[in-house]
């Protein structure tokens, strides 16, 4: 057994004393001495050992030194063992021939110096000391290049490919033999054009490519994508000599990179699409997030937002910075709710909430802002129309209260218009008798002081409250949502008389003294469509007239306000068309394009919701697929025109 801490050197020589003197010389040496008496054992230990020299005998029995020498030296093996030749045989310039050429590195004669053979022994010693340190960083250096995850890949100057490593052809799918001789930019990017590669070439051969990402084609057609980092070799006169690449596959982060992008997109495509305003916000105040909807309140982008103080964008949240700051401190969520504010001195409604945000050590906030105006309106027309429901359900009970007693003065004065007229009647006549009266003067006083015309006159008076009892009836009835077939002039006639009624335009104005015109065209045709609706959409339109033709009375100018109803027949489309047009003030371009818009109105605040034309718009092209539109300028009136399928709305 040797010991594997000391280099082994092999002594051949078939003298033993010559073994004793060199263990004798080379002692300090610590060296591992293996003894070979012939050439022949010489032969069989070379393969055993790793030895770093060998001292040869020349003069041998049967193998010599030089034969000896040559077939070690001649074996892969041992090629590398350096070999001293000793021999007692003085220098002589032929032999000394004979030996180098059997591949001695020196050649010794004896009798041998100690110290001389000492010195070349150690040198050859340090020698191979050196050469297993460079081995082991050698073999270190090859490790980690063939356990890195990296590709490595060496070419020459015209990128022929010298080396790769078992990472190359994991992520090329390229075995070696296959890549080693090609040259590499085509091999590997056959997509590129020979332009583009022999740009790519000299970039990479100036230097100048680093963490240079490309599309790797594998040999399965397969794309990776490859960062590169190129280090160049150069000779001692500046010549490029070889090129290293060392790549990473990233195409699995890069494809994270995508995901993970495609989702900031998505998430600011909610955010962006939300109609709430949300605005983030770091601990002192500053901009960190701001969607479109913020854009739009304030003009702002996002880019010029974020960054800058919420209240020098924002000013009106300049008031909620102790609220933000004590939400960010307590974590917790704080809402306002139906906070006003004045945008175009119209007062608007929003809920402001303020949630604290703490991620990954970064605090801050995120602010929720919705307009509700509409809905605060919403809820104050719901409460309205509770109380209008109310109202209408008395209205009713009145009505049928009223209807009770109507029918009894209304029979009563019928019975007495009958006997008064009648004095042939059998009943009159005995009565008279009986008192001793004569109905013929009575009759004639009841003339002379027009009592039966009065009488007639009550019963007249009497039928026309019916009539309006029974119009208020039908249009307080809720809709039944079913079409029937009506007729138009009656729809119109009713809600005109309706109209004639209505204590709130009564209470503003007389809505008898509106001149009526009437241009009807003859024998319509009935329209199937929800009556009760129909009539709400007049009474709307003739309400908003009749208002604005009152600031016109108010002038006292001499124009009469006055109404032109027309109902007429498209024969081209089978519609019925109804105009509604008044002499008032008319309405500017910006008013006629607003004018069906939900809560829009030109009335003073609490005057109105805002809802009645937008409401009817629906009414007319939702619920009976009709058209509803309006035709005005300033100082010339406005006309709306409704246009009704004859047959009602297509399925």
């Amino acid at each position: 057994m040797t010991d594997k801490t000391k280099s082994i050197i092999l002594i051949v020589d078939d003298e033993p004393n010559n073994h004793r003197v060199y263990e004798s010389i080379l002692e300090p040496l610590n060296l591992e001495i293996v003894n070979a008496m012939s050439g022949q054992k010489a032969l069989e230990v070379a393969h055993r050992y790793d030895f770093f020299l060998i001292l040869m005998d020349v003069q041998m029995p049967n193998i010599d030194g030089f034969e000896a020498a040559g077939l070690i030296l001649g074996h892969p093996k041992t090629s590398h063992i350096p070999v001293i030749f000793i021999t007692a045989i003085a220098r002589d310039e032929i032999f000394e021939f004979k030996g180098y050429k059997s591949g001695a590195v020196d050649y010794l004669v004896k009798p041998i110096n100690d110290d001389i053979l000492r010195c070349k022994v150690n040198v050859f010693l340090k020698m191979n000391q050196q050469r297993k340190e460079l081995q082991a960083e050698r073999d270190y250096s090859t490790g980690i290049i063939r356990k890195t995850r990296a590709l490595i890949c060496t070419m020459a100057p015209d990128g022929t490919c010298n080396g790769v490593n078992p990472a190359g052809e994991r992520v090329t799918g390229y075995a070696r033999d296959e890549i080693i001789g090609k040259n590499c930019w085509r091999l590997f990017h056959p997509d590129k054009d020979l332009l583009q590669i022999e740009q790519l070439f000299c970039d990479c051969k100036k230097g100048q490519l680093r963490n240079h990402e490309m599309t790797l084609t594998r040999k399965d057609g397969g794309t990776r994508t490859i960062s590169w980092d190129f280090l160049n070799h150069f000779d001692e006169n500046g010549n490029l000599v070889e090129i290293i690449g060392f790549g990473h596959d990233i195409t699995e982060r890069k494809k994270q990179e995508t995901e993970l992008q495609s989702l900031r997109h998505y998430l600011s495509n909610i955010i962006d699409s939300m109609p709430s305003t949300l605005i983030g916000v770091d601990i002192d105040g500053r901009v960190t997030q701001w969607n479109k909807t913020a854009e739009r309140a304030t003009g702002i982008d996002a880019d010029a937002a974020r960054g800058k103080f919420i209240h020098d964008v924002f000013p009106r949240m300049k008031l909620e910075m102790a609220k933000i700051t004590e939400s960010i401190r307590n974590r917790k969520t704080i809402q306002e709710r139906k906070r006003y504010h004045l945008p175009d001195n119209r007062i608007s409604y929003e809920d402001v909430t303020i949630y604290p945000l703490i991620s990954n050590g970064l605090e801050g906030a995120v602010i929720r802002i919705d307009d509700v105006t509409n809905k605060v309106r919403m809820d104050e027309i719901m409460v309205q129309n509770e109380k209008m429901l109310s109202v209408g359900g008395l209205a009713a009970g009145m009505a049928h209260e009223i209807n009770n007693p109507l029918a009894g003065i209304m029979q009563t004065a019928d019975v007495m218009d009958k006997r008064l007229r009648d004095i042939k009647m059998p009943a009159n006549r005995r009565v008279a008798g009986e008192i001793g009266i004569d109905l013929d003067d009575i009759k004639t006083y009841m003339e002379k002081r027009d009592i039966l015309r009065m009488i007639t006159t009550i019963n007249e008076s009497g039928r026309r409250v019916a009539e309006i009892v029974e119009n208020m009836l039908s249009f307080a009835r809720k809709s039944d949502t079913h079409t029937s077939l009506h007729d138009p002039v009656e729809l119109m006639e009713k809600i005109l008389q309706l109209a004639s009624t209505d204590y709130d335009l009564k209470r503003q104005y007389d809505f008898k003294t509106i001149k009526i015109q009437r241009e009807y065209e003859d024998n319509l045709p009935m329209v199937a469509c929800e009556g009760a609706k129909i009539q709400q959409v007049l009474l709307n339109i003739l309400r908003n007239g009749a208002q604005a033709m009152q600031e016109i009375k108010a002038e006292n100018n001499g124009k009469v306000p006055k109404f032109i109803l027309r109902l007429s027949r498209e024969k081209e489309t089978n519609m019925l068309r109804m105009e509604i047009e008044d002499n008032g003030p008319g309405m500017d371009e910006s008013t006629l394009k607003r004018v069906f818009e939900p809560f829009f109105t030109t009335k003073p605040v609490g005057v109105g919701t805002g809802l009645g034309l937008s409401v009817s718009y629906f009414i007319i092209t939702e619920n009976h697929g009709g058209e509803l539109s309006v035709e005005s300028s300033p100082g010339s009136g406005a006309k709306f025109i409704i246009r009704l399928p004859l047959k009602g709305k297509k399925a």
